[in-house]
């Protein structure tokens, strides 16, 4: 550990972390506020800029730690790359995230607005406001790694880079999630994202989100299922995705299967080809794809569904 603003160490627990201005730089793994193994504090109402000359700047760390409170925070990270807002990583149960300002901005690539990683069960991420950009990899909200019962509801989110920007990411042993109620804009020139499901991601509830992702060049899309994504319900978003061509609403491939797509307004547009609605390809099966709204614009081949070989028992 580098440089920090305040550190709570084991069983430091029970604290109040309120109204504070706290500024760290250095060269890297520069961190705000860094809680290891603490319990049952409050992080409220701070403003804090943390920033390096390299990579691994943290505004707000939790390690082990559980039944915290962040909330009306102002973070600010920046540095070349790896940057995060607010960080929880390993153990991490019932923390709440509440109604904080973030920005993470890089002058390279894998920016983090929120990252919950590894054990991150039960906690609540709500009424947020999150800004990142660097190169590529932004990202506003990631869940990685046995990241299970969490609450997703009211964050504003905005990424945008020249390519790889994602609003919401559910990567690897993601489960029973409910990802409700965002505004989510991704931006850059090529593959950009709204909200991303990826490699055993089970459960999820996605309700009532109103995703837009634009690119100057290709693949937009706005909700992206692959690799044994089953068992989650699409439910009643509005999702705009644009770009020159190959531009999803909501794309399914690679064994996503038994997922429910209903009472979604779609609209997929570029100005050249192979813009469709709702993709469905290889090995996506046994999904039930029902009383959505769909709008696809461009050159030629732009379909509202389009179920590709290998997709079946829809």
């Amino acid at each position: 550990i580098n440089n920090l603003g305040i550190y709570l160490d084991s069983s430091a627990n029970n604290n109040n972390i309120s109204n504070n201005i706290i500024n760290t730089t250095g060269t890297n793994t520069n961190y705000g506020i860094y809680l290891a193994s603490a319990n049952n504090n409050i992080i409220n109402a701070n403003n804090i800029k943390s920033g390096g000359s390299t990579s691994d700047n943290f505004g707000i760390r939790l390690s082990t730690a559980n039944n915290n409170t962040i909330s009306n925070n102002i973070v600010n990270t920046s540095g070349t790359s790896s940057n995060y807002g607010i960080y929880l990583v390993t153990t991490l149960n019932n923390n709440t995230i509440f109604n904080n300002n973030i920005t993470t901005s890089g002058s390279g690539a894998s920016n983090y607005g929120i990252y919950l990683l590894t054990t991150a069960n039960g906690n609540n991420v709500t009424g947020n406001t999150i800004n990142t950009s660097g190169t590529s990899f932004n990202y506003g909200i990631y869940l990685q790694s046995t990241a299970n019962d969490n609450i997703i509801n009211a964050n504003t989110i905005k990424t945008g880079g020249t390519s790889d920007n994602y609003g919401i990411i559910l990567n690897s042993v993601v489960n029973n999630n409910t990802i409700s109620n965002n505004i989510i804009n991704t931006s850059g020139t090529s593959v950009n994202i709204g909200i991303y499901l990826l490699a055993n991601v089970f459960n999820n509830t996605i309700f009532n989100n109103n995703i837009t992702t634009t690119g100057s060049s290709s693949s937009n899309y706005g909700i992206y299922l692959i690799t044994t994504t089953n068992g989650n319900n699409i439910t009643g978003n509005i999702i705009n995705t644009t770009g020159t061509s190959t531009n999803y609403g909501i794309y399914l491939t690679t064994t996503a299967n038994s997922n429910i797509i209903e009472s979604n307004k779609v609209r997929s547009g570029g100005s050249g080809a192979s813009n469709y609605g709702i993709y469905l390809q290889s090995t996506a099966n046994n999904n039930n794809i029902t009383n959505n709204i769909i709008n696809t614009s461009g050159t030629t081949t732009n379909d509202g569904i389009r179920l590709q070989t290998g997709a079946n028992y829809n």
